[in-house]
């Protein structure tokens, strides 16, 4: 089980001077001025998604470009795109086709080979093929993720309804079930009875089981003790696909770890039996791993439709605290919308869970999985966190696809307030930084979607992937700017990389929620005056103000827990603006970035 500690504001009292530290004052390189030269050279190595970023920033007036020299580029981008998607449907590349197809789609571009094809023709290519190189199970997760419901054919439904009976999977049908409904397409009597099964309890233990990673000794006192990690998982499919925590097999595919490491499972009912297992792909930030062992399961867990549960609803868990296996606790859904992961929001229960019961599945009372345990508050007892169901089934695909989980990044910070999302952070060199958009910047619209929450925009975000390019609209005063941006690969911890790179002042408001500005001469300047405090926020909660001035005395990232700490001595007005220490910490791993 994976533990998490609260990381709230700690105004503590100084009485020792210390040196600064951290990247104050540091000036990060300009912003590389576009030229006619440099997107040739993108266009040369068909990075088309980055050429086409620069020239909608061109086409704005960001930079001197003239009018026919846009044109040439955007002619030569078209053509590059379309041979691009030519290729790849001809190689039956056909996801890599679909992200040049939408992409275009979202650029405003015509792409001749394309002529006739929809998104959903493409993804029906993956979905309905005869490629054995990826299993059922995981083509009806590209179906539920890509498919366009509005646009999706009755051929389609049907093709994708009889997959799901010959797979036995309830969630797909259930998935679909609302526009078969509405369709007044015909559900045999096999579908019937799939999306009427439920699977009983004791049948559900046999789709689960604990994950052990043998990491050899360890010395403690100087002796040695066996090291083992514990974790529970549950299979997703026929052909031993299973389901599990990323920090439950870290030690597998992180490169930074040196030592001794063996993967394997037990299973239900078999606690002397070691299977061998590998890992197929992994989610740092969303915490998830899919392992495969050789092994043709009885008994396997399905996704359905995105379920919200209020809190005081009852739901049970799968797995094997301390390894032991077989166990059922339950309790209660005790709050939703935790932001305790970098991306999207986490279930709040009181399920007796432990070390072990990490990467279990969390059910309803009807047996429908609704999430992942994956951590708890050290000391806390009964404030337990799972994952929604939804987020594992949008990352699947890729998972299946095998190695690290790529996210794609705008490169971002944003304050929800009221329905407002205001950008509070530009990372240097990111798409957004690229495309000219600036803090105080309100974000409007992804791809022609309205949006008002963080939640919503990353969301969204999980449609794409690196490198595709997505329409962004945004507000700059009483004027509207609607730019294209091509998405990077998200860092692990895109504040911690922001910190690496900028100057840390940048990071005060996205961090610490308060904007303040340098009153002291020279690069290396460290007193400042605070301008802005965000209601709420940990500046706020520690009682500063606007026009507080400070004195930087210490700035320092602790490694262990993702902590930006800073050390400051403050005149705070509400204090009579009497001396004083203070010391801010703020987690590295924010919700707000995009």
């Amino acid at each position: 089980m994976r533990y998490v500690i609260p990381l709230l504001v700690l105004p503590v009292l100084l009485f020792s001077c210390v040196t600064s530290q951290g990247r104050i004052g540091k000036v990060p390189a300009p912003l590389q001025k576009i030229t006619y030269e440099q997107i040739e050279s993108l266009l040369s190595k068909n990075t088309v998604s980055d050429a086409l970023e620069y020239i909608s920033a061109a086409k704005r007036g960001l930079e001197v470009l003239s009018p026919s020299q846009i044109n040439t580029l955007k002619k030569d981008a078209i053509q590059r795109y379309d041979n691009l998607f030519s290729k790849n449907l001809t190689e039956k590349k056909y996801f890599n086709a679909y992200k040049i197809f939408v992409s275009a789609r979202n650029a405003d571009i015509l792409l001749p080979s394309a002529h006739g094809f929809t998104e959903n023709n493409l993804i029906g290519k993956i979905v309905f093929s005869d490629d054995t190189s990826l299993d059922d199970n995981a083509k009806l997760l590209y179906a539920k993720k890509y498919f366009n419901m509005k646009t999706l054919n009755d051929t389609e439904l049907k093709k994708v309804t009889a997959l799901s009976i010959r797979e036995n999977d309830r969630g797909t049908l259930e998935y679909f079930l609302p526009e078969i409904k509405k369709r007044s397409i015909s559900c045999s009597g096999e579908c019937e009875s799939i999306l009427k099964k439920k699977q009983k309890s004791p049948d559900l233990i046999k789709g689960t089981a604990t994950i052990w990673v043998n990491r050899g000794m360890k010395i403690e006192n100087g002796m040695g003790l066996p090291e083992r990690v514990i974790g529970s998982g549950f299979f997703i499919d026929k052909e031993g696909y299973l389901l599990t925590n990323y920090h439950v097999i870290d030690s597998e595919v992180d490169p930074e770890y040196e030592g001794y490491s063996r993967l394997y499972i037990r299973l239900s009912g078999k606690p002397d039996e070691k299977i061998p297992a590998r890992v197929v792909g992994w989610d740092k930030i969303f915490d998830l791993a899919l392992l495969k062992v050789p092994v043709n399961p009885s008994v396997v867990f399905h996704f359905g439709r995105e379920r919200k549960y209020d809190p005081g609803t009852h739901v049970f868990a799968i797995g094997s605290p301390g390894g032991l296996e077989n166990t059922i606790t339950s309790g209660i859904v005790s709050a939703n919308g935790r932001k305790f992961l970098q991306i999207g929001t986490v279930m709040q229960i009181d399920v007796p869970v432990n070390h072990g019961n990490s990467g279990g599945p969390l059910l309803d009372m009807n047996n429908n999985l609704i999430g992942i345990v994956f951590a708890g508050i050290e000391q806390f007892e009964g404030v337990n966190f799972a994952i929604p169901a939804y987020y594992a089934a949008q990352i699947l695909p890729q998972l299946y696809t095998g190695g690290k989980m790529k996210h794609p990044y705008i490169g971002a910070a944003l304050l929800e307030k009221n329905g407002i999302l205001t950008i509070i952070y530009v990372a240097p060199g990111s798409p957004a930084a690229r495309a000219g958009i600036q803090t105080g910047d309100q974000l409007l619209s992804v791809n022609s979607q309205a949006v008002d929450s963080v939640d919503e925009v990353q969301k969204l975000l999980l449609k794409y992937t690196p490198h595709m390019v997505i329409h962004l609209s945004w507000k700059r005063g009483e004027n509207s700017i609607d730019g294209l941006l091509s998405l990077d690969v998200r860092p692990d911890i895109p504040a911690k990389k922001a910190y690496e790179e900028d100057a840390s002042e940048n990071l005060f408001l996205p961090l610490f929620g308060m904007k303040v500005e340098s009153v002291s001469t020279g690069i290396f300047s460290k007193d400042y005056i605070i301008t802005h405090v965000t209601e709420g926020s940990i500046a706020d909660n520690a009682g500063l103000s606007v026009n507080d001035p400070f004195t930087i005395q210490k700035l320092k990232e602790n490694t262990k827990y993702n902590i930006l700490q800073l050390e400051i001595r403050i005149k705070k007005r509400k204090s009579g603006f009497l001396e004083s220490g203070l010391m801010l910490s703020a987690p590295l791993e924010t919700n707000d970035f995009i």
